[in-house]
């Protein structure tokens, strides 16, 4: 069996399985689906930085004063923000986003993000590393097109969350670029599979 050409191999890959997870992003961004401990989680976030900027949107930090991390009102206040992305795929996208910058929240070497968090470059960031990853693998122009509402790569609404080519492996990777300088000596080296 012969290896396939990188054009041959993305002409394989556009059968049957092209657009299921669009299709299911789009499916879930649509029907306000998030990950079980969602709304604790970013209040936890929020706790650590001060604020979230989704879009033009702000979730300020200090309602973590003001409101408890299991009170419906928090709660609300997030999806409000989240309601004002028009399109579902890209909402979800935000979603996981937010889930790999609760991480930052876990970890003990970060007492405080001195900023507002812009989850919205922390997208586009790793979208452009997934484009840069899969350009230099060869793959067509056409399908490294980027939408022109979100600056996401149309592909990227495509991948799946998980492996070295996954959504969450490049999310992962754009926070550990964006936030670099609360662990230098770990990003150099960092790889995510």
């Amino acid at each position: 069996m012969s290896a396939l050409t990188a054009p041959a191999a993305y002409a394989q890959f556009a059968g049957h399985k092209r657009g299921q997870w669009v299709r299911r992003r789009r499916i879930d961004g649509a029907l306000n689906r998030v990950p079980h401990n969602f709304y604790t989680r970013i209040w936890k976030l929020l706790e650590k930085c001060y604020g979230l900027v989704i879009g033009e949107h702000h979730i300020p930090g200090y309602v973590t004063k003001e409101m408890t991390q299991g009170e419906i009102k928090f709660a609300l206040l997030v999806e409000n923000v989240l309601n004002h992305i028009p399109q579902p795929e890209y909402r979800q996208l935000v979603v996981e986003t937010l889930v790999v910058l609760t991480l930052l929240a876990e970890t003990p070497r970060v007492k405080f993000l001195s900023d507002n968090i812009n989850v919205d470059r922390v997208l586009v960031t790793a979208s452009d590393m997934f484009c840069q990853d899969e350009s230099d693998d060869g793959a067509p122009e056409d399908i490294l097109q980027k939408d022109p509402t979100t600056s996401v790569c149309t592909e990227f609404y495509d991948c799946a969350p998980s492996g070295p080519h996954g959504t969450m492996t490049y999310m992962s990777k754009a926070v550990a670029t964006s936030f670099s300088e609360y662990f230098p000596e770990y990003v150099g080296d960092c790889s995510v599979s």
